[in-house]
């Protein structure tokens, strides 16, 4: 795992798609957080751009628990990893 530096993180959420009232409606927006957050023992990223629908179709436990470790390494979520997990599995997280 990768900790997203500030300007890493900014790049991630300005890359996501976001409807009419400015909320975050990207069918790819976990993947985009694993695609960026997953990186090799060198700290390469592993995936690519291209590799968004295949991370999305990886099932859901395997995406959220991802999703989860992504958000907790980085901070970001409210009440740690197990409370990051309980709301992504409430959203009813199709990624």
């Amino acid at each position: 795992m990768h900790r997203l530096q500030a300007h890493e993180a900014r790049a991630l959420f300005d890359s996501m798609h976001r409807d009419d009232e400015g909320k975050i409606d990207d069918p790819y927006d976990d993947a985009k957080v694993i695609a960026r957050c997953v990186r090799d023992n060198e700290g390469k990223s592993i995936f690519k751009e291209t590799d968004l629908p295949r991370i999305a179709a990886m099932g859901n436990d395997i995406v959220v628990n991802l999703v989860a470790d992504c958000l907790t390494i980085n901070g970001m979520g409210v009440g740690g990893r197990e409370a990051i997990v309980k709301n992504l599995e409430a959203l009813g997280n199709d990624s």
